[in-house]
């Protein structure tokens, strides 16, 4: 067997049966072969050797396998082909060793459906009182399951879901053990060391992150926030600052102080750890984090890396990006159990960075919101915009969907309720008349706000529209007057550059991008779509799933600032226009009117009807009992 090293920008394991290697869908060239090593940058595959022999027809040298043939393809795919469970001889070495052919990876890969465990039952569950019956049902099938995924429509408490979860699972382990005896006797997976067991929480952004630790913090479980130094300032200091592994190492520290003051460090030299955490903590609450030196922080990464676990010793639950846990700190490190929000989201290749740190995987999402953003049009081609959450929905890996919603007003959440998930969302929030101007409709607090201003490239050639953020400003600020109760307003739009607009021209602080906000809520949403033009069009703003994000933030009141003509050639769009027409939800932007929001209709409705949407997915049913 020769070895050959290449570099991977996206992994993707799939199962194929032994009779069907030439089969492949979108391949050219197919090799077969044995996984040496794998990392997160890096398969090592040693092929049969009968690929680098002279192939001769006739004694004449038709051809001669050369590696120059695999950097010729802008995509490679890693295919493990049917694993055999019963044979223990490793298949991969590296991070997967640790579950050699076990019936995680069969899982993973889409081999076994598992029957229906009922080791656990709805009398074992701790703060089961707080959770309705099928988010009760999706922690039963949680523990009962190896890989088990929850279809969580906006606004249904997936975070809110992942707290129990995440409950659950260490009482019944600190308590009894009865999640390690399970993985022994049904998934033949034996723990080495649960002294102190723990979970892992991941998400693809450091907003969801940041999500989950506010759904964690109050809980008496002890909760680390693993974030790089180049992010700190995405972590909201007064909340989370105590809980992060800069804080964690400055406690271990404290506690050790003849150790740390005076360490030691790679290079020979030394440094007070102490000092230079403290002054971390004044440069992060400052907001001054670019100012650090970056020798320093070296210096505290260095400490991090060598005494990861003496730090987390007393966390129960380690939360983190998906890239954020690639990192070698986690590597032996026994986790019962990986949770992935918002994992619609996610390629499968950064999901596999914590799917091999635990033998448990719980995916939660929605494949109706945002899916991986892939820039390659060669790799959405080859179905690399296929999720892991969505792959196995189709795998009929056992899920549990979330019916309940507790965030969107049912004036307007009937929308999205609609279009993308076929009616069957209940609605568990007040229906309460607004009485904010802006809205129309009092009983649908959504209203598009029609203008004609255009959009236009700024210098670095980004797209903005300084005629619709100024609108968004009056919007803003007429919330702010007659809103009593000091609401959070946030101002959405798909481009960071109308977004850096609003911020330092129009005195809107919480304006973020939809793809940065999914997951995230609002009293009150002003969405800007940007995309003002005659021949142009929507361009990615027409995409339903990027869509219903930005139409499900709001939990009091939705504002769409757009250029109705622009938008209406998007089938989504129609559909939107149809429900808002309906109900009587449009204004016009006026400005030679003393009030220059002017309340409009429109006698005939826009193209389509809202209540046959084909953007409805078929996974809106529990696959198990």
């Amino acid at each position: 067997m020769k070895q050959l090293h290449y570099r991977f920008n996206i992994i993707i394991i799939q199962n194929c049966e032994k009779n069907e290697y030439t089969k492949f869908d979108s391949s050219d060239l197919i090799l077969t072969g044995k996984v040496d090593n794998f990392t997160n940058t890096e398969i090592r595959i040693s092929l049969r050797e009968g690929y680098f022999k002279d192939i001769k027809d006739d004694d004449v040298v038709k051809q001669r396998f050369d590696k120059s043939i695999l950097n010729s393809f802008k995509i490679l795919r890693c295919y493990i082909i049917d694993p055999n469970p019963h044979i223990n001889t490793k298949f991969i070495e590296g991070v997967l060793t640790q579950f050699g052919n076990t019936s995680f990876i069969q899982s993973l890969i889409g081999n076994l459906r598992y029957p229906k465990n009922k080791i656990f039952e709805e009398s074992d569950l701790i703060c089961e009182k707080k959770l309705n019956e099928q988010q009760k049902k999706a922690v039963l099938n949680a523990l009962n399951s190896q890989i088990s995924v929850v279809f969580g429509p906006p606004g249904t408490g997936k975070t809110t879901l992942i707290k129990s979860m995440v409950l659950n699972f260490l009482y019944l382990e600190q308590q009894t053990h009865r999640i390690s005896e399970m993985d022994e006797k049904v998934f033949h997976f034996k723990h080495n060391d649960l002294k102190n067991p723990k979970v892992l929480c991941v998400a693809q952004n450091n907003n969801a992150a940041n999500a989950i630790v506010s759904k964690l913090r109050y809980c008496p479980i002890g909760v680390c926030r693993f974030i790089s130094f180049e992010r700190l300032e995405e972590m909201p200091f007064d909340e989370q600052w105590k809980l992060c592994i800069y804080n964690k190492t400055l406690e271990y520290a404290l506690r050790n102080k003849d150790k740390f003051e005076n360490y030691k460090g790679n290079d020979g030299h030394t440094f007070n750890l102490i000092g230079i955490l403290l002054e971390l903590e004044k440069a992060v609450k400052d907001k001054q984090i670019i100012n650090y030196s970056r020798k320093k922080m070296g210096d505290i990464e260095y400490v991090i890396k060598k005494e990861f676990k003496n730090i987390i010793e007393d966390c129960s639950c380690i939360v983190a990006t998906l890239r954020g846990c690639n990192k070698d700190e986690f590597h032996g490190i026994n986790f019962l159990c990986t949770f992935i929000d918002e994992a619609s989201q996610c390629t499968e290749f950064d999901c596999l960075f914590p799917v091999v740190l635990s033998p448990r995987l719980v995916l939660l999402g929605d494949i109706q919101q945002l899916k991986p953003v892939l820039l390659s049009k060669e790799s959405k081609q080859a179905g690399f915009d296929i999720t892991m959450l969505e792959r196995l929905l189709r795998c009929d890996v056992r899920h549990t969907l979330l019916n309940e919603q507790y965030r969107m007003h049912p004036g307007f959440s009937i929308l999205s309720n609609t279009l993308f998930y076929g009616g069957c969302i209940m609605d568990c929030t007040s229906s309460e008349q607004t009485n904010i101007s802006i809205f129309p409709n009092k009983k649908r607090p959504i209203v598009f706000i029609c203008h004609t201003g255009k959009e236009r490239y700024c210098d670095g050639g980004k797209l903005f529209n300084d005629d619709e953020a100024q609108i968004c400003k009056e919007v803003y600020e007429l919330l702010c007057k007659e809103e009593n109760t000091n609401p959070k307003i946030e101002f959405l739009t798909p481009y960071n550059s109308q977004k850096g607009y609003v911020k330092k021209h129009c005195g809107i602080e919480r304006a973020s991008t939809i793809d940065s906000f999914q997951g995230n809520e609002s009293d009150y949403v002003i969405f800007s779509p940007v995309r003002s033009n005659y021949n142009k069009g929507a361009h990615f703003i027409g995409d339903y799933h990027r869509v219903n994000v930005a139409i499900t933030r709001a939990k009091k009141g939705l504002i769409i600032v757009g250029n109705y003509n622009t938008l209406r050639y998007e089938r989504v769009w129609q559909l939107i226009f149809n429900f808002l027409a309906r109900k009587g939800c449009f204004m016009n932007y006026e400005k030679t009117k003393k009030n220059h929001f002017v309340p409009t209709s429109y006698p005939n409705f826009p193209k389509g009807d809202y209540e046959n949407s084909p953007f409805i997915t078929k996974y809106l049913e529990d696959n198990f009992d």
